[in-house]
């Protein structure tokens, strides 16, 4: 079996979301030989978006709890001197309302920084989580789709030229001279999210991957023949292409133990995020067909179907209730599940 890839997602939002956690993660990911830590990515994060957990649970939620949010380019900059070796991945970046030339400089120094370590994922944004911030910064919400298409195209653009000029509905500058480029050429791979009809041809069209979140293996094997026959019919090869799922998971000795430090968050989380082919609100044994879940064995065997189905690495988001739990987790991983797959 080929190599597996096996990334964590640091805690950026939600209840286990501060410096100290921050730093704990990325050091333990490191030290575990872990492949990569992911930051997510939002501007504003308001305090009706606290059951929007991608690590800790809903157990862990203070009654007061502030609706703290770390920015992903500053977080990983100053990560980037902490950890030597690891990847670091954004899952996924949604650009707007960043200018792009901005945007561009900011990501081409990360990758310095980290002598080559960023790996970018960029997506829509879902409404749950963004709608809020599109209208508080007066932008059409319903055309962030032709938007990102614009971001990406238009950073491409700046970081394979000199001098760089771009024209678009939502994107527009002239005679742009950005330096320094990407210490990776041309550019750090590009993951693009998402699941519908047209997240799944911007994949095929822009993106050096997909990063699609919470699917089954079916669904991601359905996924990746569309985009593979998308590119052959725009001459691209799929030879590199690259596969990323993102995956809520909790792991114990015990199956049980482990469904039920879940049970409550993930319900929540899924009915919050209205996803597709899942009730309104969904239940438990709906919300395990795209997730991992349960004993070492279990979750290495539910990992094995992701695998056959063309996926090359995971983003964890672990549920626990706190930062013992979740390096318990960790270690679990490490020791009983990544070692089948490398």
């Amino acid at each position: 079996m080929s190599k597996t890839g096996f990334g964590i997602r640091l805690p950026m939002a939600g209840p286990l979301a501060n410096m100290a956690n921050l730093l704990q993660v990325a050091k333990t990911s490191e030290e575990m030989h872990y492949d990569i830590i992911w930051a997510s990515d939002h501007i504003m994060w308001t305090s009706k978006m606290i059951s929007h957990i991608g690590t800790g649970s809903l157990e862990a939620v203070k009654q007061d709890q502030d609706p703290d949010v770390f920015e992903s380019i500053t977080t990983l900059s100053y990560l980037a001197g902490v950890v030597k070796q690891i990847k670091l991945g954004i899952a996924v970046l949604v650009p707007v309302p960043r200018h792009p030339v901005v945007l561009a400089k900011q990501l081409a120094n990360l990758d310095i920084l980290s002598q080559g370590r960023l790996c970018l994922g960029i997506g829509i944004g879902s409404k749950g989580t963004s709608a809020e911030p599109f209208a508080a910064f007066k932008m059409p919400f319903n055309q962030r789709g032709k938007m990102v298409d614009e971001y990406i195209t238009s950073l491409k653009e700046i970081w394979t030229k000199k001098v760089s000029s771009f024209s678009g509905k939502f994107v527009n500058f002239e005679n742009v001279e950005v330096y320094p480029k990407p210490q990776q050429k041309p550019y750090p791979r590009i993951l693009t999210g998402g699941f519908s009809t047209a997240a799944i041809r911007r994949a095929a069209r822009l993106g050096d991957g997909w990063l699609p979140g919470f699917l089954t293996p079916d669904q991601v094997r359905d996924g990746l023949e569309k985009i593979k026959d998308t590119r052959n019919s725009l001459g691209l090869t799929s030879e590199g292409f690259h596969v990323s799922v993102s995956a809520f998971t909790s792991i114990a000795d015990d199956a049980k133990d482990a469904e039920k430090i879940a049970s409550r968050t993930i319900t929540s989380r899924l009915a919050s995020m209205g996803k597709e082919k899942l009730s309104v609100t969904p239940s438990f044994e709906e919300a395990k067909k795209i997730c991992l879940f349960g004993d070492p064995r279990e979750i290495t065997e539910r990992i094995g179907e992701y695998v056959d189905a063309g996926v090359d690495d995971f983003e964890l988001h672990l549920i626990c209730h706190n930062m013992n739990s979740f390096v318990e987790m960790m270690e679990l991983y490490a020791t009983k599940v990544i070692p089948s797959f490398k």
